[in-house]
């Protein structure tokens, strides 16, 4: 009689592949939604001459804010770890640097919103009338610049730099279509262009990272209607003679 095991896991392992695919999918579209809601609530709130009042009167924002980043910060260590798997089988380095990448990323972001939820705290203490304001008005524009800096380095140059590891991936594996890890890849140097000219205080067009924006949101829907290509053969039933 001859037994037929055509299941020796628990679940198909494709459905599974695919469940992980949707779900790093909707990570990257968490990470982008929460982040862009995050930057636009605090534009206004810190262009202000008068920083210290201006978050003093929009504390409640810049906390929602703060928050928002660290949904941001949280969902781009996960997608990493979704993806390590698939990327472990083509290039064990690659796959362990691109994790690197945005934990960094996450770690910098985070600390610049501590910066954020200090500035807050300080600009309570301020209102409330402190008799050395210049003071309180030197830390604040220093609580700015670890904020400011900690956006920098996470976003533009940490994020960027995952950005060009998972699409060089993507692309030397053929993980996805070409056009859109070329895409991934060219939106990455216009977003390093403009990181490297905001470090250095001079003028940049905020347009450069909007080609990496809507790629990466592609990729996020791609990952979940279509899945990456793998190559890798599926397992085979196990037959046993008795």
């Amino acid at each position: 009689m001859s037994i037929d095991h055509r299941r020796v896991w628990d679940g198909d392992p494709m459905d599974e592949t695919r469940r992980i695919e949707k779900i790093t999918g909707s990570l990257f579209i968490l990470a982008t939604v929460s982040s862009s809601l995050g930057f636009i609530l605090l534009d206004s709130v810190l262009d202000d001459t008068d920083v210290l009042g201006s978050v003093a009167a929009n504390d409640t924002r810049v906390v929602v804010a703060a928050l928002f980043l660290l949904v941001n910060a949280a969902a781009v260590v996960v997608i990493p770890a979704l993806l390590f798997p698939v990327f472990n089988r083509h290039n064990g380095h690659l796959a362990r640097l691109y994790p690197g990448a945005r934990i960094i990323e996450s770690a910098v972001l985070v600390i610049g919103v501590v910066g954020l939820l200090s500035l807050v705290t300080l600009s309570n203490e301020y209102e409330q009338g402190s008799p050395d304001a210049d003071s309180y008005r030197i830390a604040g524009d220093a609580l700015v610049a670890i904020y400011d800096w900690g956006a920098l380095l996470g976003i533009m140059f940490f994020f960027a730099l995952a950005g060009l590891l998972l699409n060089f991936l993507l692309l030397r594996y053929d993980l996805v279509p070409r056009w859109l890890a070329v895409w991934g890849l060219v939106g990455v140097a216009l977003l390093l262009i403009e990181g490297a000219l905001e470090a250095f205080d001079v003028d940049s067009f905020a347009i450069m990272s909007l080609p990496f924006a809507i790629q990466e949101m592609v990729f996020a829907f791609w990952l979940i209607a279509k899945g990456l290509t793998t190559s890798d053969p599926l397992p085979q039933p196990i037959s046993e003679e008795v």
